[in-house]
């Protein structure tokens, strides 16, 4: 079976990308799952050389990490330079999200409308997307004031209904309107 190892700053963004990847990948897949607890940066070397001594069969390991601001080519090389010395027997892919994960996640209002009619019976639409919400300085305060505006909490659980009902499969919403996406859907399909 493959197996995919997934780094991530923390549990909101693990179990969002967790169901992106069962999503996009046919037939099953085994995913070793760890969050950082934070950023990416600094941590995750770390638990790259523990996947390397426990789960050395990987086909790869994915690091994703929020630019937050940052210039996303220096921080990708910055975190390719902080593993670089590992000699791991399995590749890594560094995907770095303008500007964090909840920018993925607002490319898809059908998606949260559905997830917020699931969780509070509040069904109030939202208008389509006219461009990346990677351009926001704030994507999650933006998700979390949507979903506030529907009776919702921003959760685990709601990141993951999300995401569970985002397109994925062709070039709309997060496909087309989040460069993120399309590098992370490259980095996670087998």
């Amino acid at each position: 079976m493959p197996q995919i190892g997934l780094v991530t700053e923390g549990t909101y963004d693990l179990r969002t990308y967790v169901s992106f990847i069962r999503r996009l990948n046919v037939g099953p897949l085994d995913i070793v799952e760890r969050a950082c607890g934070g950023r990416v940066g600094g941590r995750f070397a770390g638990i790259l050389t523990a996947f390397k001594y426990q789960h050395s069969t990987l086909d790869r390991a994915v690091i994703v990490s929020d630019a937050h601001g940052k210039n996303p080519e220096a921080l990708l090389a910055e975190l390719a330079s902080q593993a670089a010395h590992l000699n791991l027997p399995f590749p890594v892919e560094y995907v770095i999200v303008v500007q964090e994960m909840e920018a993925i996640l607002l490319c898809d209002p059908p998606a949260i409308v559905e997830a917020c009619t699931a969780i509070s019976g509040v069904t109030v639409g939202l208008p389509n997307v006219t461009h990346s919400p990677e351009s926001m300085a704030y994507p999650k305060e933006k998700l979390d004031q949507i979903l506030n505006e529907r009776k919702v909490g921003y959760t685990k659980d709601v990141a993951e209904a999300i995401a569970m009902r985002a397109t994925v499969e062709n070039e709309s919403g997060a496909s087309y309107w989040s460069p993120s996406f399309r590098r992370f859907r490259n980095a996670v399909t087998l």
